[in-house]
């Protein structure tokens, strides 16, 4: 209500200054704002449910506007008032000096008269009336005072609710220049990717420039070529002359080996000979100590049977030349049968021990003869008819002993024609195991091959790595510093804040171009999730061809261990070392073929090199068709390029085990070698002591022929004793036939154990077979690796292929 009075009075003291057309604009002016106001808080509070900006910013300009309009008005009222009341105060201070000039003309005038109170008394009214005025002035003023306050309240309300549309603005700012730094960051990302294109075209330009050198080292290298060819040519020269000298070293080789295994033949037989001869003249003595002892307790008998004795001297004559050609006929037929035991290495010790046997129990015969002749002197008349008898029977049986050993010489002949046989298969074996190794070695050169081209990609790989690597710490240092200009542009940015009227429409570009801009980084980052996809498949890849690798490594040092077992087996024996010198010869033609292999590879290689010439060129092509899109996709090149690392990687350790392999076989090789050179000097001292041994055996035989000489003599002495060795001779017959059935017997045995080596060649045979089949594992192995290897080029190619496609 006192508002409601002071407005009243307000506008009946103001009704003469104020403009009624002017307080209805007022009016009408307040009545808007209050609209705007309205919808500006709509807008804030999102009641109409639009999430445009637009509108709400041109309430709050159109509200700033009638703010400045009433504002201006305010201004100018309160102007008017001041103007008014300075007037009224100067009508009162002309009052007040009216009143004094009155006053002094009262003087004059009671000093005059009084003509002028007429005068006088209108001028009291006018004070009067004037200090009423004042009165009232006075009261319109604190009024207006009244309605000032009420004005700067509403003033003060009207000013929050700005504080609170400007706190709205100043958010609406802050997000137009996050959407700013977003634009610019975006801008420097636009920048970035520009210069990655400008390098991406100075590293095509390096690439050219690196094909260039590429073409210049391909023709260096086919000089090169021409030069090893040359030198080839001149390897497979000394080759062949080394061939020639080997077939003769060969031929020597096998004379000496014959001259050797006839030494070796003859070497048993001599020694027992020796061995005989050295127990028959034991025997001897032991008989002639017998005898000097039965001679003295004898002598009386003697007297007494000499004329018996003188009769049957003729007859043991007889016998004794008979017995003599009997023993000469068996020395031979000894002689032949340790010859055909020496054809067979593995009787030589079985034969030999039973000769001893044999010889221990004639040695033990006679001495039960030396006892039997002190009982059997009596009936020596009958035991010489029954000797007589004997002889044809001892005859008979000398004839059948005759036919069984030649057929025991057949049996031998035929089993040593098997032995050849069977060595020679084994030679043949042995040629076979040494191709195939060589068909490995060949195989592990060419792969060989394969790891250095793939070492040289790698190596350019790494190169260009190391320029994006350097690129990359480049762009690092860029973005650091972008950092900091955008850090300092983000200080500048709110003195920017005048000039953002002009730059909302900027932004609601920005804000659609950021829109795309999030479609596009939405579709990369799937195109990354796909890439990590095809990265862990080539992970999973990788790992399983690292397994089998172990595998293969593991599978290739139990067959190296397989392998040198059979060698040492293989080189146990005195038959090894021919096989050895054939096997190096094989290996001497197989490394020539090997050389042949290797220019053929060669040829081949350059066929390949200049493919890939004309591919990379058509790759350059390539290049500069997709230059924006390498542009777009480096750090997925990049990527790629890793990945690329990790199979080079891995081909290089492939690389370095079947390095670390052929060097083990290298060595293998030189030690075989060396082996060679060894054999070579055992087989020359063997044969230097064999003639050594020879001529000592000579000068034995020489010996022994005159110790037989000297026994001959003492057999003539020994005559009586001989009497009394014909009854022996029957036992002994008896012996020789059980002898004959016990080597019938050993026969047997040998038939049985001959099967039982063959058996056990045959499983050498299937054990080698084996060998072969895992050998060629490791190559089906070998051969799934490579076709692996190619698979995933492919798919690297691929998805690099889809990459660009996609861009």
């Amino acid at each position: 209500m006192t508002k409601h009075r002071f407005r009243e009075r307000v506008k009946s003291f103001f009704g003469s200054h104020v403009d009624p057309e002017k307080d209805e604009e007022l009016k009408g002016t307040k009545a808007d704002i209050e609209d705007k106001i309205q919808k500006i808080l709509a807008y804030l509070k999102g009641e109409d449910g639009r999430d445009e900006k637009e509108p709400l910013v041109e309430a709050v300009e159109d509200f700033h506007n009638h703010y400045q309009s009433l504002y201006a008005r305010y201004d100018h009222l309160t102007g008017k008032l001041r103007e008014n009341v300075h007037e009224k105060d100067s009508s009162s201070s002309s009052s007040d000096s009216d009143s004094d000039s009155d006053g002094s003309t009262r003087k004059k005038g009671k000093k005059n008269g009084k003509l002028k109170f007429t005068e006088v008394t209108d001028g009291m009214e006018e004070l009067a009336s004037a200090n009423l005025e004042i009165v009232e002035l006075k009261a319109k003023l604190m009024a207006a005072k009244e309605e000032k306050e009420a004005l700067q309240s509403e003033h003060q309300s009207t000013l929050s609710k700005l504080q609170e549309a400007e706190t709205t603005i100043c958010s609406l700012t802050s997000e137009a220049e996050r959407l700013k730094e977003e634009n610019s960051k975006l801008l420097g990302e636009t920048v970035d990717l520009k210069e990655n294109l400008e390098k991406s075209a100075k590293l095509e330009a390096e690439l050219m420039q690196k094909l260039d050198e590429i073409t210049k080292e391909r023709e260096s290298l086919l000089l090169e070529k021409e030069a090893m060819g040359n030198s080839i040519l001149e390897g497979n020269s000394t080759i062949e002359e080394l061939r020639t000298t080997m077939g003769q070293l060969k031929e020597e080789k096998e004379t000496l080996q014959i001259e050797l295994e006839a030494l070796k033949s003859e070497f048993p037989s001599v020694k027992e000979q020796l061995d005989s001869a050295e127990k028959e003249i034991a025997q001897l003595s032991q008989t002639q100590k017998a005898t000097e002892d039965d001679n003295s307790s004898l002598s009386s008998k003697v007297l007494q049977l000499s004329e018996e004795i003188g009769q049957a001297q003729q007859k043991i004559q007889d016998l004794v030349t008979e017995a003599g050609q009997l023993k000469g006929m068996l020395d031979e037929k000894e002689k032949e049968f340790s010859t055909h035991k020496e054809m067979h290495d593995a009787h030589k010790t079985e034969a030999s021990t039973r000769l001893r046997g044999m010889e221990l129990e004639i040695g033990s015969l006679q001495s039960q003869r030396s006892e039997i002749e002190k009982q059997k002197e009596d009936e020596l008349s009958a035991l010489l008819k029954k000797l007589e008898e004997k002889e044809g029977e001892f005859s008979s049986q000398m004839e059948a002993l005759t036919t069984k050993i030649n057929k025991m010489q057949l049996e031998i002949e035929s089993l040593s024609e098997l032995k050849g046989k069977l060595e020679e298969e084994m030679e043949q074996q042995r040629n076979k195991m040494s191709a195939e190794v060589e068909d490995l070695t060949n195989e592990v050169n060419k792969k060989d091959q394969e790891l250095e081209s793939l070492r040289g990609q790698k190596l350019e790989l790494e190169a260009e790595l190391e320029k994006k690597t350097q690129e990359t710490s480049g762009f690092s240092s860029e973005i650091e510093s972008l950092k900091q200009d955008i850090a300092n542009k983000s200080a500048e940015s709110l003195k920017i804040l005048e000039e953002k009227e002009s730059s909302l429409s900027q932004v609601n570009d920005l804000e659609v171009e950021l829109k795309s801009l999030q479609i596009l980084k939405h579709e990369l980052e799937e195109k990354l999730t796909s890439k990590d996809e095809t990265i862990v498949q080539l992970k999973n890849d990788k790992e399983m061809m690292q397994d089998k690798v172990s595998e293969i490594e593991r599978a290739l040092t139990e067959r190296g261990s397989e392998l040198a077992i059979l060698r040492k087996k293989s080189e146990d024996g005195e038959t090894e070392s021919s096989a050895q010198i054939a096997a190096l010869t094989l290996q001497v033609s197989n490394l020539q073929e090997h050389s042949e292999n290797l220019q053929v590879q060669k040829s081949q290689i350059e066929s390949q090199h200049e493919a890939k010439a004309g591919e990379a060129s058509e790759y350059l092509t390539q290049l500069e068709i997709l230059k924006a899109e390498l542009a777009r996709n480096a750090s997925d090149g990049q990527r790629m390029l890793e990945e690329k690392e990790c199979l080079v990687v891995q081909v290089r350790e492939e690389k370095g085990s079947l390095l670390s392999k052929i060097s083990e076989l290298e060595s293998a090789l030189a030690e075989r070698l060396e082996e060679h050179g060894t054999l070579q000097k055992n087989l020359e001292e063997v044969q230097n002591e064999a003639s050594t041994q020879i001529a000592a055996l000579t000068e034995e035989v020489n010996k022994l022929r005159q110790q037989t000489e000297l026994l001959q003599t003492e057999k003539s002495q020994l005559e009586l004793v001989i009497e009394s060795g014909k009854q022996e001779s029957t036992e002994s017959l008896a012996q020789a036939e059980n002898q004959n059935t016990e080597l019938s017997q050993k026969l047997v045995d040998q038939e049985i154990k001959l099967k039982e080596r063959e058996e056990a060649f045959r499983k050498l045979v299937e054990e080698k077979d084996s060998l072969v089949i895992q050998v060629s594992d490791p190559r089906a192995e070998v051969k799934s690796l490579c076709e692996k290897i190619s698979t995933l080029e492919e798919n690297a190619s691929k998805a690099i292929q889809t990459m660009s496609s996609v861009c």
